[in-house]
Formats: C-alpha cells, structure tokens, sequence
C-alpha cells in the first residue's frame, strides 16, 4: 500500500500492507498497517506515531492539525478472559479506558472523541451509536453537554446540525444556536447538514423539504427522497441532491437545493430510468451505472467519460479509482483515472 498525487505520480512507495485512509486528512495524517503494527505517517510517509499493543485508535480517526487523535486503553488486553469469540471476530469485552492523545504519546484528557473538527471534539459519554454526543474543547472542557442525540457536521462551515430530544436545529460549536432546536423530527434521516449556507429538513406537515438560510430564510423547497422506507430528507453533494422520485415509479432525478432539477435538452427534468444506477456528484461528475457497465456524466446530463468500467469511487482530488472487471473488484486491483478517463495510475 503507497500514495499517489493527483498527477498519478507515485509519492510514497507501497511500503505498508494496509492504510484506514484513501487519502491523507486534511491535517495531513494517514493510519497504515505494517506487520501488524499501527502507524500514523505523514505526507512524505514518514512515521510520526507508532501504537503501543494495548492501545486502539477510535474508528482510526487520524490526528487533527493539532496532533491529537482519540485512543483506547484497553486495561485487560494482555488477560485471555478479556477476549470472547465472535464467529471469525475476536472482541474484547474488558476494561477500558478512553482518552484524547497526540503524537508524543501524551494524554491530553479523558473523553470518549468520535470526531475533531473545528478546533473541537465530538464526545460521548459511553461507547455505542445511539450514545448521546456532546462537544469537548482541546483542554477537555465540555462545551456542550452530552444530550444531543445526533450531530451531522458541515464540511463547508462550523456548524452542527443536531437533534436533541425530538427537534432538530444547527448550533456551532461554542453550543449557541444558531437555527433554533425546535424543528418536529422522528430521526437522523429528517435534516441535512449544512453546506453553503443552506440546510434542509422533513415537514411532516407538507410532506416536503424546506431549504433554508442560516438566518432562517426559506430559499427553496424540496421533494422527499424515496431511497428508503419512507420520505427522507435529500442529501446535497456539490451542489446537488439525487432523488427516487416516487411521482415516476422509482426513477431518478437530480435537484439543487433551491428546488431546481437538472435540466435535459427539452427544458425539462432529466430522469434516469430505474436500472440506471446513479451516484451523487463529486467535483462536478457522477457515476452512471447500466448493464455492469460505469462512467460518468457532467451537470448537463453528458456522458463525459463512456461506461467502459466495471465499478468506479467518487472523483476526489481529480481522481477516481475504477476496476475494470467483476474479478478486478474481487480482488481488488484497480486503477486510477482523471476527469478525462484517462489511467494515470493503477496498483497491478
């Protein structure tokens, strides 16, 4: 496993056997792998961090520009009585302790961190999903308390869209509310996060999804995604959101968050038929899927690079990895191309 720029140039050799990340974060750390020993590296694949055997790094969030990251001590890891098996997994179920670390080894404080973002932590009380979330700063200080029930984080602004006890609002992360926590939701599925300034939630009542500013202005309104069991609140990427549009039996459609489709040549919508597997936009293109066969199209609707692959990821950093065949995807030997289609790089 190494890294490649965005010219497909090869940065850092395929020295380890496995990294948690596709990319470095944008504090410039990856968690790699080698001979079963965890490693932060930075951009010139030096190691910056090696992990001790009895401590874990949290769902391997990498260190943020501050250096801390969040770690698992487990106590009883040495203790054969604190591992039961699983089928083919191997958990641990003894005592553990959790702490913010950085890259010299140093506890910074105790806090169960699942994200660092903004210069602050995503913190729960207690292990587990449905755990209520609060917000620590970088001493440790609790800035909100644990009682949100769900936070989905902005990666264009400072912003959390949250629910707490069956409303949704946004607050930042000082905990000031910036749209009020008074919004009607039954769960995660209702409201967005916020990107440009916008953010949209579920009503209940019209069956739609108002997009509003963060100064409360209603800017558009949505049609429910059908994606799921039930009418959801669409989810924006670059600038779009993707639609099961219930009104055409399942088939797909684009909107920004204004309310506006994407349009065809005839001036109206253009809707993708139900066995044409479409992805979100990602840098200006999203996959189009038909027949075992992906490209990609452009915000026209064009097909800028032809379905000639087998599967494709998101562009990011003007690339894409895609494989070429069933058999390359099992096995996992794929290449990478620019927005043009063309292989700058590939791993076999």
């Amino acid at each position: 496993m190494g890294f490649i720029d965005n010219a497909g140039n090869v940065v850092i050799p395929q020295d380890f056997d496995f990294s948690h990340q596709s990319k470095f974060s944008s504090s410039g750390y990856a968690w790699v792998k080698q001979a079963n020993q965890h490693f932060v590296i930075d951009k010139t694949g030096q190691i910056v961090f090696e992990m001790a055997s009895d401590i874990f790094n949290l769902w391997y969030v990498p260190p943020d520009d501050a250096g801390i990251f969040p770690v698992e001590h487990r106590l009883d890891h040495k203790s054969p009585w604190a591992y039961v098996q699983d089928g083919r997994d191997r958990i641990y179920r003894g005592r553990s302790k959790y702490y913010a670390m950085d890259l010299n080894g140093d506890i910074r404080f105790e806090g169960y961190i699942i994200n660092a973002l903004h210069g602050h932590y995503i913190f729960q009380d207690a292990p587990g999903l449905n755990a209520p979330k609060g917000i620590m700063n970088r001493d440790g200080d609790v800035v909100v308390p644990a009682v949100l029930n769900w936070t989905s984080t902005s990666k264009s602004e400072p912003y959390l869209s949250v629910m707490r006890d069956g409303r949704f609002g946004v607050i930042d992360f000082q905990g000031n509310e910036v749209v009020p926590i008074n919004k009607s939701v039954k769960d995660w599925s209702d409201f967005s996060r916020v990107e440009n300034g916008l953010v949209q939630y579920f009503d209940r009542v019209t069956q739609m999804c108002p997009s509003q500013t963060i100064a409360g202005e209603i800017v558009g309104q949505l049609p429910p995604n059908h994606w799921m069991k039930g009418p959801t609140c669409p989810t924006i990427s670059d600038g779009l959101a993707l639609l099961r549009w219930e009104r055409h039996d399942g088939d797909a459609v684009y909107v920004d968050a204004y309310g506006k489709y994407m349009l065809g040549e005839n001036g109206k919508p253009m809707v993708f038929a139900p066995d044409i597997r479409m992805g979100f936009f990602y840098e200006g293109l999203a996959s189009i899927r038909q027949h075992d066969k992906t490209g990609f199209i452009d915000k026209t609707g064009a097909v800028v690079i032809p379905r000639e692959f087998y599967g494709a990821s998101d562009f990011s950093g003007g690339l894409a990895s895609v494989s070429g065949s069933h058999d390359d995807y099992r096995y996992q030997r794929y290449c990478y191309i620019n927005r043009k289609g063309e292989i700058v790089a590939k791993n076999h």
